[in-house]
């Protein structure tokens, strides 16, 4: 392997360490709510990454007689990420409720309907 792929593969090892490091179970299932009436919440979220890495020797033998260094590298990466909420699990002790927020909108209205009874049953 030349040296510019070494470099190169450093800076995409460094950037999908620190993307491992961005995502947790909470990322994906967030902190549970309950309310007073013993209904439990939990948000579920889908989440997106993309990245993208390169570089390369520039300079030449121009270069080296310059800076007295062979092989100058330059090299670059990027990210993103998306975190989308895509449904809510709810869980009270008679059922367990997977509410999606995604297409269908009758299954939106059922989740605003349940956010107004439970917002009703927290000013009790």
């Amino acid at each position: 392997m030349e040296k510019g792929q070494n470099k190169i593969k450093e800076i995409v090892d460094g950037l999908t360490f620190h993307l491992k490091n961005l995502t947790d179970t909470n990322s994906i299932l967030g902190q549970p709510y309950v309310t007073n009436d013993g209904c439990t919440i939990l948000p579920v979220s889908q989440i997106s990454f993309g990245f993208a890495a390169g570089g390369g020797e520039y300079g030449g033998k121009k270069g080296f007689i310059s800076s007295g260094v062979l092989n100058q590298f330059a090299g670059a990466s990027g990210a993103g990420a998306s975190i989308m909420p895509v449904a809510f699990l709810v869980v009270t002790k008679d059922r367990v409720q997977l509410i999606n927020t995604q297409g269908n909108n009758t299954e939106v209205d059922k989740f605003a309907d349940l956010a107004k009874d439970i917002f009703l049953s927290l000013n009790r």
